[in-house]
């Protein structure tokens, strides 16, 4: 489980939608409220697909790491 705090999470927002990673769209609930709704855009994808490769292969790498480790003892 992760705790995002609501102050860290929109800086990363604005900057991904800077980037053109994410876009936003403004809805007015009921009379006052409005709500933000994020989409990913492509862009955003494949920057997305780029970072869980390299998870992946950290984690890859990682794995065989602690196999080795193990069978050493």
């Amino acid at each position: 489980k992760i705790d995002i705090k609501e102050g860290s999470m929109y800086p990363v927002l604005y900057k991904f939608e800077d980037l053109g990673y994410i876009s936003s769209e403004k809805k007015l609930v009921g009379k006052r409220m409005t709500r933000i709704y994020y989409h990913l855009e492509p862009s955003g994808k494949e920057y997305l697909e780029g970072i869980y490769k390299e998870y992946k292969e950290m984690t890859s790498i990682i794995d065989t790491f602690m196999e080795e480790e193990h069978d050493l003892q």
